[in-house]
C-alpha cells in the first residue's frame, strides 16, 4: 500500500506532455518547443507516440536529461520520422550531432553527454552546431528540478525498497509495469 501512495505523488509526470521553450544560442538564436524526458521510462519511450506532423515544422523536439554525463547511444524504434540528435555536456554545450533513421542499424552515439535533443531530420542546418549552448525557460528549469527530486526522493528509494521486499524479480517487475514504470531491476 505504501508503494501505491508513494507512486501517486509522481503519477502526473508519467504522462506529462507539457512543452517548454528551449533557446539555442546559435547565430542567429533559435527557439524550439520541447517536451522534457528525464525519468527512465520517458527516456525509453522518447518520441514514439508523437505524430510526424508535430515534428515536421522544425520548431519542436524532445530534450532528454540523464542523471549524470555518460556515454550515450540513441536509436529509434517506433518514431515515424528520421531525426537529428544533438548531444550536450552537463554545461549544456553541444558536443556532437548525429542522425538516426527508422533503419534499426543506424544510431547515434556520444562518449560523454548529459543532455540529448532530438528534432526532425534536417533541422540542425538552421539551428546551429557544436559549441552552441541552450537554455530553458523558467518553467522548464523548475520542471527539471522537480523531476530530479522525484527521481532521487521517490523512484530510487522505491526501487530499492522493492528489491528488499520478499517478492520475486518477476513480481517486482510486474508491479512496476502495472504502474507504467519500466526500470531495469538487477538482482
Amino acid at each position: 500500500m505504501e508503494i501505491a501512495v508513494a507512486l501517486n505523488a509522481f503519477a502526473p509526470y508519467r504522462t506529462n506532455r507539457s512543452r517548454y521553450t528551449l533557446r539555442l544560442m546559435s547565430s542567429p538564436p533559435h527557439t524550439l518547443k520541447v517536451w522534457l524526458s528525464t525519468l527512465p521510462w520517458e527516456i525509453q519511450e522518447g518520441l514514439n507516440d508523437v505524430p510526424p506532423a508535430a515534428l515536421e515544422a522544425h520548431d519542436t523536439g524532445m530534450l532528454f536529461k540523464h542523471a549524470t554525463p555518460e556515454p550515450l547511444h540513441y536509436w529509434i524504434s517506433r518514431v515515424q520520422v528520421d531525426l537529428d540528435v544533438a548531444f550536450y555536456s552537463a554545461s549544456r554545450e553541444m558536443v556532437s550531432v548525429g542522425a538516426i533513421t527508422r533503419d534499426p542499424r543506424v544510431d547515434a552515439m556520444c562518449p560523454n553527454a548529459q543532455y540529448v535533443l532530438e528534432v526532425a531530420k534536417g533541422a540542425w542546418k538552421a539551428l546551429g552546431g557544436p559549441g552552441c549552448r541552450f537554455t530553458l525557460d523558467t518553467r522548464g528549469e523548475e520542471e527539471l528540478l522537480l523531476r530530479d527530486r522525484i527521481e532521487n526522493d521517490v523512484i530510487a528509494p522505491l526501487v530499492q525498497r522493492l528489491k528488499q521486499e520478499k517478492l520475486s524479480k518477476t513480481q517486482r517487475m510486474s508491479l512496476l509495469h502495472e504502474l507504467g514504470i519500466y526500470i531495469p531491476l538487477t538482482a
